[in-house]
């Protein structure tokens, strides 16, 4: 789901570990994975050059990915 304040991601079956890649023209307010936030350059890390929002994650409980814009 995307929207003007946010993007709504959502992961389902089997849980692996992954990174996500998307482009955004700024970096986010705030993350949050399953209702917790998401800290810069601990959970994830954003290219002003490239415009590029690069989360890694490793473990997780549900997959439900909040980035508000």
């Amino acid at each position: 789901e995307n929207s003007n304040e946010k993007i709504n991601i959502s992961f389902t079956g089997i849980r692996k570990s992954h990174i996500l890649n998307i482009h955004l023209e700024k970096k986010p307010a705030k993350i949050e994975l399953d209702g917790h936030e998401l800290y810069d350059n601990e959970n994830f890390s954003f290219d002003e050059s490239k415009h590029k929002l690069i989360v890694r994650t490793k473990e997780y409980r549900n997959g439900n990915y909040t980035i508000y814009k």
